[in-house]
């Protein structure tokens, strides 16, 4: 197998986005919402191998999207857990090779792109766990009781954290066989662990698919990209 591996978390419910199919296969522009990052990990020249990971109930669909696309790189797709956090551990517990790095992204991330996947890998390359994040444009204020505020917090020292985030897969390897996996996707552990995680740009585009408002709002992109290329109007 390839010295890089994507794993593609696709077994959330979508709760919240008030579907009766799982968020993955959600119809955004014509296809299931996981189709746009796994294309996207697919044609990535440093990507050689990909993880889909999904419901049991989905399986079949799976099969069917990798099969109808011609998705060559998914070697393995596996069950998800009850949380993320199981469906990471289930994935990596599955891979019986050696990668040298291995990333980890959230298929309710449809926008991903392979600047985004090279800078990751580049930074790889000096730092153990890398993860894209984008800086806050509003006003942060902590609040308690009945929402009143208690104070004002200084944006400029917090980020929004985003995926793909990349990890050397000794780093991961040292919490595949623990009790409990703790959620190693959270720079928490990490530091915990006494790694260094450093930031990278992200890119606001790449935002996360949670609520009947955001999918409108990936509709939307996704028209305007689609014209934008096709040269029906420009900027």
């Amino acid at each position: 197998m390839g010295e890089i591996t994507a794993v593609l978390l696709g077994a959330g419910k979508g709760k919240r986005l008030k579907r009766k199919i799982s968020k993955a296969f959600v119809n955004l522009g014509g296809r299931p919402l996981l189709y746009y990052s796994l294309r996207t990990f697919e044609y990535h020249p440093q990507i050689e191998s990909i993880i889909l990971v999904v419901r049991t109930q989905d399986f079949n669909k799976a099969y069917s999207l990798v099969r109808e696309y011609k998705f060559k790189k998914v070697r393995k797709i596996v069950k998800g857990g009850k949380e993320r956090v199981d469906s990471v551990s289930n994935a990596l517990k599955e891979i019986d090779f050696n990668p040298k790095y291995l990333l980890i992204h959230d298929s309710a991330r449809p926008f991903l792109n392979k600047n985004l996947i090279t800078r990751v890998l580049k930074a790889l390359k000096k730092y153990k766990v890398v993860v894209p994040g984008v800086r806050v444009q509003d006003t942060l204020k902590e609040v308690g009781e009945q929402n009143i505020v208690k104070r004002t917090l200084r944006r400029e020292k917090i980020q929004l954290i985003q995926t793909p985030q990349g990890f050397k897969w000794k780093v991961l390897k040292k919490v595949i066989n623990r009790p409990k996996l703790k959620p190693i996707y959270d720079d928490a552990y990490l530091i915990e662990a006494k790694e260094r995680v450093k930031v990278i740009p992200g890119s606001f585009f790449n935002f996360k698919i949670t609520t009947p408002e955001d999918l409108f709002l990936a509709t939307l992109y996704l028209s305007y990209r689609k014209n934008f290329y096709e040269g029906r109007f420009r900027i």
